[in-house]
This record gives structure tokens, sequence and C-alpha cells, in this order.
């Protein structure tokens, strides 16, 4: 651990950087859990991108510490959302292409109307070659914005 010590006019201050932030989850563990509360979001890669506007962002967010995928929203401008909620989930699939696929977990963040910042879902795990997960959003519940390809 590095220190500073600073010293002004006889008056000693001591400075410790932050403690970083750990994984507490990986893979299943992660389930329907806060990204950003477990410590998952620090060290993601966007996968991709259901959305670019001037005004806001929907993107497939991946941690390869916790092998877990969750959707992200950015809205730098509320004027898009000034009226009307947005709605974005994660969905998550298993099977193939010739057996057909299944939702094996979805979760869902409505944003009120008129707000900024980032928002996400909570995750869903990254366990198997067997899986597929998207992002979409909507100002429906129907998710009828677009979504992202299958990652």
């Amino acid at each position: 651990m590095v220190l500073a010590i600073v010293a002004f006019t006889g008056v000693v201050t001591v400075v410790s950087p932050a403690s970083p932030v750990y994984a507490s989850c990986s893979g299943s563990s992660c389930n329907g859990l806060d990204p950003q509360a477990n410590g998952c979001s620090t060290s993601t890669t966007r996968t991709e991108t259901a959305l670019w506007l001037s005004s806001f962002s929907v993107e497939l967010r991946y941690s390869p510490t916790c092998h877990a995928m969750w959707t992200r929203i950015t809205i730098d401008d509320y004027l898009p959302t000034c009226c009307v909620p947005i709605h974005v989930r994660v969905q998550r699939q298993t099977g193939s292409d010739s057996a057909g696929w299944a939702d094996a977990q979805i979760y869902t963040n409505t944003i009120n109307a008129g707000l900024e910042g980032a928002f996400w879902t909570k995750m869903v795990p990254d366990v198997s070659s067997g899986d597929r997960t998207r992002s979409c959003w909507g100002l429906t519940n129907s998710y009828d914005g677009g979504c992202t390809g299958w990652a």
C-alpha cells in the first residue's frame, strides 16, 4: 500500500488510496446480481451496441472476471426520454439452432422519464458454449426499439 504524507504548517494528513473492488461472484453465482455492487463492472468490455444516438446508447456488456453479461443504457440528454420511460432487458437463451432456443433468464429495468446517467439490468451468467445473450430496448415493454445481435 502506498501512503502519501503531506505537511503544511505543522498539520500532517495521511492519504490512503482507495481499496480496489474485487468481484464477489463468477458465472452462475452472478445470476440476478447487480454488476456494479458485485465488482463486475470494473473490468467490462462492450460486446454489442443495440443503439447509439447522440443522446443515449444501449449496450450488451461482458465481464471476463465475472463471466457474466448485462444490459447498460447511458442517457446523455433527457430530451428523448422527457415524457416516456425507456425499457431495457438482457435475455439469455440455451439450446441450439437445430434443437431450438429457450429463455433461461431475462432481467429488465425501466428507466423513468426525464432521467440522465447510466442504468443497467441484473446479470446473466455466461457459463457455456450452448447459450446466447442479447440486449433489447424500447419505449414500451415490448422492447420494439431494437436488440443487439446474439453474443
